[in-house]
């Protein structure tokens, strides 16, 4: 505990936790950037492919179904464009976890930084990232939380995950489209 260390240990213990904050920072950052930047080019890796198939969007599709109805075809089409919209979706939580963490860390190292270079006394007791993870846990931050303190990287996120989404309801309202006018006719 911070209480039973002299000045010198607790210098010594605050600035390798320091350390320690800062480069888990750094880490934590590389990653995020990796995931972001494979989830983008990924997502325009798959719409590239989508929809640069020739001479219309359905003519991928008009080899796997085999000359199939046209709404069996839309069905395919809209299943297969809500796979990048979910997995928009599952990148945009991961990346909501992962910035939690590092506002975290950003708290964890201000409160250092303060009782280190200000010689602010440590307005709690502190024992180390993990005892001051379990009292102060990311998921307690809500996604607006989040997305305020990072609006760039993470808005641009959400634009990319929301226009996935658009294109996949676009799809099913086609598909639906298409099987009542089959019905109708």
């Amino acid at each position: 505990m911070m209480n039973q260390l002299d000045d010198t240990d607790q210098s010594a213990f605050l600035i390798d936790e320091w350390k320690a904050a800062r480069e888990q920072v750094h880490l934590l950052l590389n990653a995020i950037w990796r995931l972001e930047s494979a989830a983008i080019l990924g997502l325009g890796g798959f719409y590239a492919w989508f929809y640069s198939r020739g001479d219309g969007w359905l003519k991928p599709f008009k080899l796997i179904t085999l000359g199939l109805s046209k709404p069996a075809v839309l069905f395919e089409v809209a299943c297969l464009t809500s796979v990048p919209a979910v997995f928009a979706v599952f990148v945009l939580n991961r990346l909501k976890i992962e910035y939690a963490i590092l506002a975290r860390l950003g708290e964890y190292s201000k409160l250092i930084e303060g009782s280190i270079y200000r010689s602010v006394p440590l307005k709690i007791e502190l024992a180390g990232w993990e005892t001051y993870l379990a009292k102060h846990k990311p998921d307690d931050l809500s996604f607006l939380a989040v997305r305020d303190l990072f609006s760039n990287t993470f808005n641009g996120f959400m634009i990319i995950t929301a226009i996935c989404i658009v294109v996949a309801i676009i799809n099913w309202i086609r598909l639906v489209e298409s099987l009542i006018g089959t019905l109708v006719y």
